[in-house]
C-alpha cells in the first residue's frame, strides 16, 4: 500500500511536460533597483550643485572681467597714442642765456627734433651741450607735452691766443674756443712755438695767469708773446722789448719794471731790450 501510494503520487498524464521545482518569488527586486537609482541620485545631487555654484561664482566675476578687459584696451590705446601723437614730439627748444652762439647751433648740437619727449633725457642732454667748447654750462628742462628749456651759460673770453695765424678765444681756465666777435680790451697772445691748436684744446695756463696779471698792472699793453723757450714779451709804448719769465710773480715783473724805467731817465740810458727773466738781475742792452 505505501509503495502503490507513492507511485500514484508520481503519477502525471501523458503528454504532460515534466517542469523542475517552481524558484522561489525573488522578492525586493523593485526595492534594490529603486535603491539604486535613489543613491546615485544622492551621489550625484551635491556634485550638480557644487557645478551650479561654480557657475554662479563665474558669473558673478564676469563684470570684473570686462572691467579689466576694458582697462586693459584703454592703457594699450594710451601707449599707442603717446607713441604715435606728434603732439608728443619736439620740434625745436626754447634757448636762452645766448651771447655768440645762436639757437640753430644749440638746437642742432642737442639733436632732439623730432624725438619723444619722453626720450629726452634732460641730464644727459646738458652733459651733451656742455661738451661744446663754447659752452661753460647747461640746464634743461623738459615739459609735457614736448617743450623742452635749454639755458646756456656760454665761456667768457678772457683774453686772444693766436697759434699759428689763426685766432681763439681763451678763458681763465685755458680753454680754447671760437673767436665769434671783436672784443675790444681783451690781451692778445701770440704764441711762437710752431704747436698746433684747436677749438676745445688747452692753451698754456701758466703763460695765461701771467698775462692777465701783466695786463692789470701794465694796461697799456696789449700784445704779449710767447714761447717755451724764451718766456713772455711785450713792447712798451716807448719802444722797449721786455723779456719776462712766466713763472715770475707779475707784480714784482712790474715792480722791477718801474724801478728800472725811472733808473734809465735818471741815467740817461736809452735801452732796446730789457731782460727781466733771471729774478733778482735785469739786464738790458
Amino acid at each position: 500500500m505505501k509503495e502503490t501510494a507513492l507511485q500514484t503520487t508520481d503519477a502525471r498524464p501523458a503528454g504532460s511536460r515534466l517542469r523542475g521545482p517552481k524558484a522561489p518569488p525573488q522578492r525586493g527586486r523593485r526595492s534594490r533597483e529603486r535603491l539604486g537609482r535613489s543613491m546615485n541620485s544622492a551621489i550625484s545631487a551635491p556634485a550638480a550643485i557644487a557645478t551650479s555654484r561654480l557657475s554662479a561664482r563665474r558669473m558673478s566675476f564676469l563684470p570684473y572681467r570686462v572691467l579689466g578687459a576694458l582697462i586693459a584696451a584703454a592703457m594699450l590705446a594710451s601707449i599707442i597714442y603717446v607713441f604715435v601723437s606728434p603732439t608728443w614730439y619736439v620740434e625745436g627748444a626754447q634757448v636762452n642765456g645766448l651771447r655768440y652762439l645762436s639757437s640753430d647751433e644749440i638746437c642742432a648740437a642737442a639733436g632732439i627734433d623730432g624725438l619723444s619727449i619722453f626720450y629726452v633725457d634732460p641730464q644727459q642732454l646738458a652733459q651733451k651741450l656742455e661738451a661744446l667748447p663754447s659752452v661753460e654750462r647747461a640746464i634743461v628742462v623738459c615739459r609735457l607735452p614736448a617743450q623742452v628749456d635749454i639755458q646756456i651759460v656760454e665761456r667768457t673770453p678772457a683774453a686772444i691766443w693766436q697759434s699759428q695765424g689763426v685766432q681763439y678765444w681763451v678763458d681763465t681756465s685755458g680753454k680754447l674756443f671760437q673767436r665769434a666777435a671783436d672784443l675790444a680790451g681783451l690781451p692778445i697772445i701770440v704764441e711762437q712755438d710752431a704747436t698746433a691748436r684747436a677749438v676745445g684744446g688747452q692753451a698754456d695756463k701758466a703763460t695765461l695767469e701771467a698775462v692777465l696779471g701783466l695786463r692789470r698792472l701794465l694796461p697799456e699793453v696789449t700784445v704779449f708773446g710767447f714761447s717755451r723757450q724764451g718766456g713772455l714779451s711785450f713792447d712798451l709804448p716807448s719802444g722797449q722789448r721786455v723779456l719776462a719769465s712766466t713763472s715770475q710773480e707779475p707784480a714784482r715783473t712790474a715792480a722791477a719794471l718801474k724801478t728800472l724805467t725811472a733808473y734809465f731817465q735818471e741815467q740817461n740810458i736809452e735801452p732796446t731790450v730789457i731782460d727781466l727773466r733771471y729774478g733778482q738781475r735785469a739786464f738790458w742792452h
